[in-house]
């Protein structure tokens, strides 16, 4: 097994405030003609695919680096910090762009004083954490020990644990909320937060702690600060609507405006959903009230207090991106009595990668709303095969057809599947595979051309074909191709043009010699793993602009000087690579996670300069002087084993390890044997 899987990870708790102003808009301002209309029996068709995109190109996030113009201080002198202003601008565009997909106005924009408040909340419970966790410490200034704001100033508090660590993104925290599955009785309160047309002004506040405990979601609602001029609001959005933004899990809301409807009531409210391409209807009632524990049980809720309407369809296996989706309410009536009726469709689609957009909108628009498959029944030769399937299905009995396959998104297969291999090729929408054995035929990748994440991990033979696959088919959605065992790669060239458009790729492989061959993905290439024992030439890597890098190979030349170019880097792996210095740390302030193993380093004090550094292995070294490491106040996990310490510098180290230990910090100082 490579060195690197084996290491367990830990991340940082990490506080998420977002502070949204209840301002109200000006008295009748026009909201945008596609999502919210105001008419007695409304019919709408919504966004088409080419406008969405082109909003996704002008809002997607762009920033990548430390997060902090001003870092905070989470122990004494506490210090409130200041955000990256281009950092923050991804989370406003993120709000904008969630607003245009429901049919609002993209009038949502950054207020400073509510970011400051944001951010001193963020630290009054990042400073609560770690006094729970055991920590002496004095009381906050007033200025920050309570809430500012007054009545018109709400509060959304929410900790994250980011499964990548890498830069904890806006984005995320604002899409995840709207997407939030953990209670639907709540979710249209959450996305109201960001889909309230009277709230146009935001703050954010970022901080995290050593600690790994979890905090529940509070969201404090302030009264309503006026009427806007809007019927309802949607999501997912009527017209095109990007699968990103949505899945089978997620609860489907329409808000109407309580200024312009009456009272709901779920007894009469009708809600019916109608999958245009096979006509597949569900219809809701309040007896629809989810399993416990069942994020894919059916659904249906009504909030008259809101004005909103929540529903969730069961067994729809997977969204896909040709699915076409029809909702019709009726059993609502506006405030002079009379019945209403609300009907739209959503068309959902994949975001496309770069220099694919015009082949990807063609391609879709001959596919949605179609059928994806006959109803020809599936025979299955090889029972394991068939279980993998039916569990992706979600259809533990009864017939499969070869239109269920096709709506198949995410595969794991634990081995060939022999005399059914010839049915992958059902799996036309496949988007998501994971092999853990080499499979005898790969010629189904001819027929899912839109896969978009391969990752393969597999000990029973050097040569796979899945490389030589790839090298002659072309995969232009390939978002992320990962090869977790050592291989022989033909040609890396063939293999790389053949997938264009990856912003993830791991390789490991001995006849990587130079990291040349990937050049050609220098533009969008965010995270590169690259093993290799005959790894030399890294020099490549100074036209990349990466999140994350992880090396392992001991004859690669001039690493320091290479790695220290990647300013924007939050991940970095360079173990077993004859690195005998940290002096690039100093050009990686955003750095959050540092791995150094099987080195030859004995000095850490540069580590001072990575305020933000989260994780740190440093075994098998020499270090003997580990007390950079308290200066290093946002440590979660420190792992220095083996490093040869003499009596004396063991002591030391024994002494910082219980400091760290009683600030939260997991810490690992096996001797050396």
């Amino acid at each position: 097994m490579p060195r690197f899987a084996s290491i367990v990870r830990f991340h940082p708790r990490a506080y998420w405030i977002v502070a949204a102003s209840m301002l109200a808009l000006l008295a009748g301002y026009a909201m945008h003609p596609a999502g919210v209309h105001a008419s007695s029996e409304e019919s709408r068709t919504g966004h088409s695919i080419e406008q969405v995109v082109e909003k996704w190109w002008q809002y997607r996030p762009a920033y990548a680096g430390n997060p902090y113009a001003e870092q905070p201080g989470l122990y004494p002198p506490y210090r409130t910090g200041k955000l990256d202003s281009d950092y923050l601008q991804d989370g406003i565009h993120t709000i904008n762009f969630m607003r245009f997909l429901a049919g609002m106005p993209e009038n949502a924009m950054l207020d400073e004083a509510l970011n400051d408040q944001a951010m001193q909340s963020v630290i009054r419970n990042a400073v609560a954490d770690l006094k729970s966790a055991g920590q002496s410490m004095p009381d906050l200034p007033a200025a920050l020990g309570q809430q500012a704001g007054s009545g018109n100033i709400g509060y959304l508090t929410f900790n994250v644990t980011n499964p990548m660590l890498g830069l904890p993104s806006l984005q995320e925290a604002v899409s995840g909320t709207i997407r939030d599955t953990s209670s639907l009785e709540r979710l249209s309160g959450k996305r109201n937060t960001f889909l309230a047309p009277e709230r146009t002004r935001f703050g954010f506040g970022f901080a995290f702690t050593p600690s790994l405990h979890y905090r529940s979601i509070a969201f404090n609602t302030p009264a309503d600060s006026g009427a806007a001029d809007y019927d309802y609001i949607a999501w997912p959005g009527a017209g095109a609507f990007p699968l990103s933004e949505m899945s089978e899990y997620d609860g489907w809301t329409v808000r109407l405006n309580p200024n312009k409807y009456g009272n709901l009531s779920a007894s009469q409210v009708k809600v019916t959903l109608q999958r245009i391409n096979d006509n597949k209807t569900w219809s809701f009632s309040a007896a629809d009230q989810g399993k416990q524990g069942d994020r894919a049980s059916k659904f249906f809720a009504v909030d008259s207090a809101s004005g909103s309407i929540t529903f969730r369809p069961d067994q729809l296996m997977f969204l896909n991106d040709y699915d076409v989706y029809k909702v019709h309410i009726s059993g609502i009536r506006d405030n002079g009595g009379s019945e209403k009726t609300i009907s739209y469709e959503v068309r959902f689609f994949d975001l496309p990668p770069d220099g694919m957009t015009k082949e990807y909108i063609a391609d879709w628009k001959s596919r949605s709303g179609k059928p994806a498959g006959s109803d020809r029944k599936v025979r299955f030769a090889n029972k394991e095969f068939e279980a993998a399937i039916r569990l992706m299905l979600n259809k533990p009995e009864d017939d499969v057809t070869e239109a269920e396959m096709a709506r198949i998104r995410f595969l794991e297969l634990m081995d060939d599947p022999g005399k059914d291999a010839a049915l992958l090729a059902k799996l036309t929408h496949l988007r998501t595979l994971f092999l853990f054995d080499d499979l005898s035929d790969y010629s189904f990748l001819k027929q899912t051309k839109y896969l978009q994440r391969v990752e393969y991990q597999s000990w029973t033979s050097e040569k796979s074909g899945l490389i030589d696959a790839v090298e002659t088919t072309p995969l232009p959605y390939m978002d992320n191709f990962q090869i977790y065992t050592p291989v022989r790669i033909g040609s890396i060239d063939k293999l790389i043009s053949h997938i264009p458009n990856v912003r993830t790729l791991t390789l490991e492989s001995g006849d990587i010699d130079s990291l040349q061959p990937l050049l050609p993905l220098h533009r969008q290439l965010k995270r590169l793993t690259v093993n290799g024992e005959n790894l030399t030439d890294i020099s490549a890597l100074d036209r990349f602009q990466l999140q994350e890098l992880r090396l392992e190979s001991a004859k690669m030349k001039d690493v320091s000087a290479h790695i220290a170019k990647q300013k924007r880097l939050n991940v970095l792996r360079v173990s077993y690579s004859g690195i005998n210095d940290l002096s690039f740390a100093s050009s990686l302030p955003g750095l959050m996670s540092l791995d150094i193993s099987g080195n030859r380093i004995s000095d850490l004090s540069p580590l001072a300069a990575l305020p933000n550094l989260a994780e740190l292995y440093a075994v098998q070294n020499r270090i003997k002087d580990i007390s950079v490491l308290k200066q290093l106040k946002h440590l979660n996990t420190v792992n220095v084993s083996y490093n040869g310490m003499d009596a004396g510098a063991s002591k030391a180290a024994a002494d910082i390890a219980v400091e760290l230990r009683e600030r939260g910090v997991y810490f690992e100082d096996q001797p050396q044997s």
